[in-house]
């Protein structure tokens, strides 16, 4: 019984690299440009990802076996979830680029070029070198219990 749905989940796993396999060469064949290739192939890709993340997970329960997350999991799982983009924004400096609180907090608009792959540059447009690179409401800098409290606060919406 066990063996008859993990087979049927890994074949859907092979189904799955095939529509990924699908997608990538439609947006390569494209002639829309080369942004939308990106778009695309980078939605396929972490489409792809939740997929197999979600089938690994069922195996691992029929099996009964529990698995171990690595962090790079448990950072996607953090900072995916997430509607607002300044915290987003926020908790992906911690995690990926390793910040601490008190360097975000303090991080201006001329260092953009440091982060440039995480904060993307629309989000910069409208501001001058010297304004903080993440502002409050209040158009304030955040303050440093309101950063342990965004990181606190999706650790445990995400359940790790």
């Amino acid at each position: 019984m066990n063996k008859n749905k993990i087979l049927e989940l890994v074949e859907k796993d092979f189904k799955t690299l095939m529509n990924l396999e699908r997608s990538i060469k439609f947006a390569l064949n494209s002639t829309k440009g080369r942004q939308y290739q990106y778009k695309v192939c980078h939605a396929a890709f972490k489409r792809t990802y939740d997929i197999m993340l979600r089938r690994r997970e069922q195996i691992a329960k029929i099996i009964g076996m529990k698995l171990k997350s690595s962090k790079k999991e448990q950072n996607h799982k953090i900072t995916y979830n997430l509607k607002n983009p300044k915290h987003r924004i926020i908790l992906r400096l911690l995690y990926e680029l390793k910040l601490k609180p008190k360097q975000i907090v303090n991080l201006k608009v001329k260092d953009y070029t440091f982060v440039n792959k995480i904060v993307p540059s629309s989000y910069t447009r409208n501001k001058q070198k010297d304004d903080f690179l993440i502002k409050s409401n209040r158009n304030k800098k955040y303050s440093l219990r309101t950063i342990h409290k965004i990181k606190e606060k999706n650790i445990k919406k995400s359940k790790i």
